[in-house]
């Protein structure tokens, strides 16, 4: 009877749809990856909001050293400026106020006394750097022409309200042109005005590009100041179409920060910082994807690793499966001896593994020695 059981036809091996070894490298390899890709996605989570904090912080730090020292750049002008128009009243001719204007200052190339007639401009009292005027080719009605194109700004003085205009374009020189009250008659309004051109060279050193990070000024209108790009400088743009800089318009905090698309579609995280003088800015900006290069960096070096960890995991299952899998394999040929028959059949004691199933095939070598004294016994 025990024999009629054992000699029943059955086909095992078909029903196996997964073998152990694969269940093994399959659950290992799952959770390895589910846990890489958890570490990957939370570090790279953190370290990028991190990663935006510090370029955010650094953005507006550097805007706010910018902005000290054009500040400090735009008060030492107005000093000097004031200074060659005192020396005018110290001095016999203009001539001689002139030449000591040549000696103190190089990037002022003009400055002027001006009173209102109507919406008209009357210059009074002026100074002009020739040696600048001759090296750049600028003719002195070109700076009065300026001056006549730009008058409806440099009116506002009057009003006691610094103006910082962009004269670039009509002199075909980097060039600032700035309007201040000289003579007050209230504390609102102006019985003169003091107009300054002057080159933009100490600006531009400023906002020269440094690294990743974009600087640029622009007065309260948004029109383009100071920037790396004297090609931009000198068409006069308008940058209102930026978020930062409309923002800065917009808003009447000293400073603040913003991510906006540039005229491109790309985004960009902006930080500005007003001056404190004719209510101009510092704008610094960097593009998103150059400040995040090393969050990408990083994730891709994370991609690398667990492809290199899955792999080593897999050999190791895979060569660690098969002291699983072996005796199992020798158990199910073992069986299939017994179920054709064979009850002498014994398993070696070389092929049994010191754990269960060690103890299990031992087990099984037994029970086919009772087996084999049962048949005979018949």
């Amino acid at each position: 009877m025990i024999f009629n059981i054992f000699r029943k036809k059955t086909d095992r091996r078909q029903k196996i749809r997964m073998p152990i070894g694969a269940k093994l490298i399959s659950i290992i390899s799952l959770t390895i990856i589910m846990s890489l890709s958890t570490m990957i996605v939370l570090a790279s989570y953190f370290f990028k909001g991190d990663n935006e904090k510090r370029i955010i912080e650094n953005n507006l730090d550097f805007a706010r050293v910018i902005s000290l020292k054009v500040k400090s750049d735009f008060v030492s002008i107005l000093k000097i400026a004031t200074l060659m128009v005192e020396s005018l009243d110290h001095t016999r001719t203009v001539a001689q106020a002139e030449k000591k204007f040549y000696a103190n200052e190089k990037d002022i190339f003009f400055i002027g006394i001006a009173s209102r007639i109507g919406n008209s401009l009357h210059i009074k009292r002026s100074l002009y750097n020739n040696l600048f005027l001759q090296k750049h080719k600028i003719p002195r009605y070109n700076i009065k022409k300026s001056i006549n194109q730009k008058k409806k700004d440099f009116i506002k003085s009057f009003n006691t309200i610094q103006m910082v205009e962009n004269v670039s374009l009509s002199l075909d020189v980097p060039a600032i042109g700035i309007s201040v009250p000289y003579i007050r008659t209230s504390e609102s309004q102006a019985k003169e005005i003091m107009i300054i051109y002057l080159s933009m060279n100490k600006f531009l050193e400023a906002v020269r590009s440094a690294g990743i990070i974009k600087t640029f000024i622009v007065n309260s209108d948004g029109y383009l100041l100071a920037h790396h790009n004297s090609t931009l400088v000198k068409a006069n743009i308008r940058l209102d179409y930026l978020g930062i800089v409309k923002m800065f318009m917009q808003g009447k905090t000293d400073n603040g920060q913003k991510r906006f698309k540039d005229d491109k579609g790309i985004w960009n995280i902006g930080s500005y910082q007003k001056i404190g003088f004719a209510n101009a800015c510092v704008v610094s900006m960097v593009k998103e994807d150059v400040a995040f290069a090393a969050v990408k960096q990083i994730q891709k070096r994370n991609i690398l690793i667990t492809v290199i960890v899955l792999n080593l995991a897999i050999l190791i299952v895979y060569f660690f499966a098969k002291t699983i899998t072996k005796p199992i394999s020798r158990l199910v040929d073992a069986t299939k001896e017994i179920e054709n028959g064979n009850f002498d059949f014994q398993l070696p004691n070389k092929a049994m593994p010191a754990d269960e199933l060690g103890m299990l095939m031992r087990s099984f070598n037994e029970m086919n020695i009772g087996l084999s004294e049962r048949e005979k016994m018949k």
